[in-house]
């Protein structure tokens, strides 16, 4: 009988809502396709293959230890008993690594962001040292960096020291970026050629009847002939850019009073959590929108991706319109969800669309490129909200789905789930 391939996947959590959770569970369903043992080592348990998981406790972020570590990193200098303690703790790593890996034996171990994103940097560095030791043959996609993100900012040589060796290079390790931009930072700073593969949709896919019978209006109090559904996916965190959505909200009801159109206002459907440690912006969003006038409905609690809760993909079958407008994004997962929906979306154009996304065709509602700050929030100028607006009553109006066919195909040609498949093939021979 031949032997099955063995597969170890590295990511903080599974299961979730977050990007990377999501584009993990994609590969999930082609491995379990191809006939690949895999085994999820994270800081969470996966809903639906937990006999598969493996906790793994220093890459679990709601550990008061891990929280207080990478604050204590980034923050401040770290002082002599800190650094003690994080060389302690991480040969500690160390050894739980390699009795794992010695437990596994595995034909490929898959990283999912922990060398490029150090939210428990003594856990990544760990297993960097034991992958070397062992030659253990790896691929480390990386979804997002640290040099991306505003507060993770090294302000001692300690941890810039840590952080320039990280992603490990060796020949037996493979590695993957999302967008151009990563791809080409990662040859600047560490000299590693990695392999740009995006996101992926699985475009064939069919929802659910049950997701048309659900009682989405009535559930949530939604007048489905007067009130315009403007769903935004993303987690709640600043860079998502959410205050721009509430903004559009109040710039579309104004418009809406004057009359002329069927609708009277528009709702902003959030149907993402509020991330851990962002709890105070979801207050100020709150209060932004008591300001505005503008309704939203925070439903995040109410919908899951495994199971728990109502399907994450009903309210794409309800909006009117798809909400992005995101300041910075690894690469796009939302705008392919909407693509595949074929939703109108209203985007703001983050680098990396510029840079990757928008060359391969898509149409869309443009909220522009620049923003100012006010209030604490980065804001697109009222000008170009004012335009998006009827831009995007204007799509409702004409009903160009002809449009969203053709965003469909594009999206379906670059980023459907027969090209992830071949890059997880690749790995098989």
């Amino acid at each position: 009988m031949e032997k099955r391939p063995r597969w170890g996947i590295v990511h903080f959590r599974f299961g979730q809502r977050d990007g990377v959770s999501l584009e993990i569970d994609k590969r999930l369903q082609i491995l379990s396709e191809l006939g690949v043992d895999f085994f999820l080592i994270g800081g969470t348990r996966h809903p639906y293959f937990r006999r598969q998981s493996h906790y793994f406790p220093a890459l679990d972020l709601q550990q008061a230890s891990a929280s207080q570590l990478l604050s204590q990193l980034f923050q401040r200098p770290p002082s002599p008993s800190l650094v003690s303690r994080y060389r302690y703790w991480e040969a500690q790593l160390e050894e739980q690594w390699r009795q794992l890996l010695d437990c596994l034996q595995l034909d490929l171990l898959v990283v999912h962001n922990l060398f490029s994103l150090p939210l428990v940097l003594p856990a990544a560095q760990a297993l960097a040292t034991v992958i070397q030791q062992r030659r253990q043959r790896t691929l480390a996609i990386h979804h997002d960096f640290w040099f991306n993100r505003h507060y993770l900012r090294p302000n001692h040589r300690f941890v810039r020291s840590i952080l320039t060796s990280l992603p490990p290079r060796a020949p037996f390790i493979d590695h993957q970026v999302i967008n151009s931009r990563d791809q080409a930072m990662l040859w600047r700073q560490r000299r590693i050629r990695a392999r740009r593969i995006g996101d992926y949709w699985d475009f064939q896919w069919r929802p659910a009847k049950d997701l048309a019978q659900f009682p989405f209006h009535r559930h949530f109090h939604i007048h489905p002939q007067t009130e315009l559904i403007l769903l935004q996916a993303t987690r709640i965190v600043p860079r998502k850019g959410i205050a721009n959505s509430i903004h559009f909200v109040a710039v579309l009801n104004k418009i809406l009073a004057a009359g002329g159109y069927p609708y009277r206002r528009a709702v902003l459907f959030l149907s993402n959590f509020v991330e851990l440690g962002f709890e105070d912006y979801g207050r100020r969003l709150r209060r932004l929108a008591g300001q505005l006038g503008v309704r939203v409905i925070w439903a995040g609690r109410q919908f899951g991706t495994n199971g728990d809760g109502l399907s994450f993909w009903i309210p794409y079958h309800f909006a009117h319109l798809v909400m992005y407008p995101s300041l910075e994004e690894g690469f796009g997962n939302q705008f392919l969800e909407a693509v595949a929906f074929r939703r109108p979306v209203v985007l703001f154009e983050y680098p990396v669309f510029r840079q990757d996304l928008r060359p391969e065709g898509y149409r869309y509602i443009s909220l522009g490129g620049r923003v100012y700050r006010r209030y604490g929030f980065s804001l697109v100028p009222r000008a170009r909200l004012e335009e998006a607006a009827r831009e995007a009553l204007s799509w409702l109006g004409e009903k160009r789905e002809d449009w969203l066919e053709e965003n469909w195909r594009i999206a379906r040609r670059y980023h459907g789930l027969a090209n992830l498949r071949r890059e997880l093939q690749r790995y098989l021979n």
